[in-house]
């Protein structure tokens, strides 16, 4: 059985040499433990006997000015990381930046605005040939994979976070490609934290986790202000020209369309009238305008009179194409004039 020996004593006695490396130091009035380092360095692993405090304060990350370095060397997760991992996530050593574009895997260059020097790791996302993206070892010459990433097994659900870059710095990306086999499986990594590093481009606003629509900004005339407005794209034009806004008032009056009624109107040669003053009634068609509605019927009193026919009683309008001209003829009459054929029993 192994036995751990810990040397007891009070505070004020404590030994600043002489000391054996690995040896406990215990003092007995302030419940303090210590571990000795070397003859002359001793550290301090927890006060006043409470274990929560391992790792004390002089001791703690948060003291440490690299923090993930320290994390490494400790082998130590934030509560993030260990979430993550149980999420399925598999991470991998840090890449300096990760590519905007498609470049040539190849010599040292500029990268999301990184000068990368050879040995730096980088994130290949954007290839337009993506079978070829993943991380990255910057070399003189041809890059390679890096070895915790150039094997299909390695990549799946692999996790990597880059430390700098102008538009990608301080961000987290994962492949999402299922199923992997190098050389021939398209590689797609998705960026999955890092939120506040996302810039708002032309109409888009981003204040921390908020991101909203900037209507003002989509317009080239900025003077149409504080109304009711609708957006259009003027492919004609570039930049921020591009994006144009008129007001509805303006919209629907253009339209010939009034906001109040959407009656509508169409332009006679100059003048706009509304569809009811355009419209003509011809023989047998009666027009009838309210305020709000027209109606369009048939006016039978409107056609041409047979003679001898009592138009007083129901009729039938009907076209004479050897007179081209309308004529009517009473229900009764047409029917008298029809042969009409019952069956039989």
């Amino acid at each position: 059985m192994s036995v751990i020996k810990v040397k007891r004593g009070l505070a004020a006695n404590l030994p600043t040499s002489g000391m054996n490396p690995g040896e406990f130091l215990f003092t007995t009035d302030t419940g303090d433990l210590y571990i000795c380092q070397s003859a002359t360095v001793k550290i301090l692993l927890a006060k006043g006997t409470d274990l929560g405090l391992y790792l004390a304060k002089a001791q703690n990350l948060a003291d440490v000015p690299d923090k993930a370095a320290a994390r490494t060397n400790l082998g130590v997760y934030s509560t993030t990381e260990v979430d993550q991992l149980l999420a399925g996530l598999r991470w991998k050593e840090p890449v300096k930046a990760c590519t905007t574009a498609n470049i040539t895997l190849s010599a040292t260059m500029t990268v999301d605005g990184v000068a990368l020097v050879a040995g730096d790791r980088v994130l290949v996302r954007a290839q337009t040939d993506q079978k070829t993206n993943g991380i990255y070892v910057v070399a003189a010459g041809a890059w390679t994979r890096a070895s915790d990433a150039d094997t299909a097994s390695e990549l799946l659900n692999a996790a990597v976070f880059a430390s700098q870059g102008t538009q990608y710095a301080d961000t987290a990306w994962v492949c999402t490609t299922d199923s992997i086999s190098l050389g021939t499986s398209n590689i797609t990594f998705v960026q999955f934290a890092g939120s506040s590093t996302y810039l708002g481009g032309y109409g888009v606003d981003i204040t921390g986790n908020t991101i909203d629509l900037n209507l003002d900004e989509l317009a080239a005339d900025t003077t149409l202000v504080d109304a009711d407005q609708i957006i259009f794209i003027d492919i004609s034009a570039s930049g921020t020209s591009r994006f144009k806004k008129i007001t509805k008032a303006n919209f629907l009056t253009a339209l010939g369309i009034t906001s109040d009624t959407y009656q509508v109107k169409v332009l006679a040669g100059s003048t706009p009238n509304y569809l009811d003053a355009v419209v003509t009634a011809t023989e047998g068609v009666q027009k009838a305008s309210a305020a709000s509605t027209m109606t369009v019927r048939m006016d039978v009193n409107g056609l041409a009179q047979e003679t001898n026919i009592d138009a007083t009683l129901d009729m039938v309008p009907a076209y004479d194409a050897s007179a081209t001209g309308h004529r009517r003829a009473s229900v009764n009459n047409l029917i008298a004039n029809a042969t009409i054929d019952g069956g039989s029993f």
